[in-house]
């Protein structure tokens, strides 16, 4: 996402240029993130509404709000990022240089997930943005030694 602060001035590569990032980069892994799309979208809704702030973008697939519609709003977003998830990988079955790692970001293995694809410790993926780990250190940070292994290395 590259927001530049007016309304209608947004850019999402992710969803607006797949055929460009495939022209220059060919042989890229992409990572498509996932998640329960209810949860998804209590998040747009909590963080500082970005829910509206997307619709402001006018991105292609995200109908615009209905004034007094919850229900209907809810089921636009949710139509949007299902369509988005099988864009994804409807784009990289057509384009087979690619490789795409799913990841469910809200289920337990996504550490798992993520060391299987790129080979980099699963101590390494935690979730450091959850509301409830806003305050100090992050409760699913690990600290790693100088030899990348769980202690009390360098790392600061």
């Amino acid at each position: 996402l590259d927001y530049m602060g007016k309304k209608g001035h947004c850019y999402f590569p992710q969803i607006e240029s797949l055929q460009e990032l495939h022209e220059h980069h060919p042989l890229s892994t992409w990572i498509l993130n996932t998640r329960r799309v209810d949860d998804w979208i209590n998040s747009l809704k909590k963080y500082h509404n970005m829910a509206d702030r997307l619709r402001s973008c006018n991105i292609p697939g995200l109908p615009p709000a209905v004034d007094n519609d919850e229900k209907k709003n809810e089921q636009g977003l949710a139509d949007f990022y299902n369509g988005h998830i099988e864009n994804i990988r409807a784009f990289v079955k057509k384009h087979p240089s690619h490789k795409l790692v799913e990841v469910a970001i809200d289920e337990d293995n996504a550490g798992d997930v993520l060391q299987e694809a790129f080979k980099i410790s699963s101590l390494c993926w935690k979730n450091h943005n959850a509301r409830s780990n806003q305050k100090g250190k992050h409760k699913n940070t690990v600290e790693l030694d100088d030899d990348g292994e769980e202690g009390e290395g360098n790392n600061k």
